[in-house]
């Protein structure tokens, strides 16, 4: 006997497929100096990749509540993704909202990793729009994204660590 279809309050209950992107990297500097940098939004788009040009639509440049509207580009698909800060404690934590047309949540989180070492871990859940493929394109992007996200926070440790001149490790 085939087995019989959920009801439909049953698939209400499964969760959306999303992109879900995890990457890490450690910065030899020390924590308070990568959240200087790290703290510096404008500047995101001299070591994102994918990150075009960085507005702001609220006068506030740092903290909760900071608005920006960021150009984006993956190979040929171009976005303008509207985000907002949620989160923001000092030396610790960046969290964002992805309120355009990308949804979803990301969170740079930064603990200390050795003397003077900081661990710099991005998690991002994005859920993509249908002109972007929706759920397939979400499978398909995530392993895309993994490795731009990658080879962004290498390049941003690179930044942070020329005031030291030390090479970053990636994770």
């Amino acid at each position: 006997m085939a087995p019989s279809m959920p009801s439909a309050p049953a698939l209400a209950t499964i969760p959306p497929m999303t992109a879900h992107i995890e990457t890490a990297v450690i910065v030899r500097r020390p924590r308070a100096a990568v959240f200087e940098r790290l703290a510096r939004l404008e500047a995101h788009a001299d070591w994102m990749g994918d990150a075009a040009s960085i507005t702001f639509l609220t006068p506030q440049r740092q903290g909760v509540g900071t608005e920006m509207l960021v150009e984006t580009r993956v190979g040929p698909l171009r976005s303008g993704d509207r985000m907002r800060i949620t989160e923001w404690r000092v030396g610790e934590v960046i969290g964002i909202s992805h309120l355009g047309e990308v949804k979803g949540d990301g969170v740079m989180e930064l603990t200390d990793y050795g003397a003077g070492w900081t661990l710099v871990r991005w998690t991002e859940r994005l859920k993509l729009p249908a002109r972007f493929g929706g759920a397939l394109g979400e499978l398909a992007a995530a392993p895309i994204l993994r490795m731009i996200f990658r080879a962004d926070l290498a390049r941003f440790a690179k930044l942070v660590e020329a005031e030291g001149d030390i090479a970053p490790e990636q994770g």
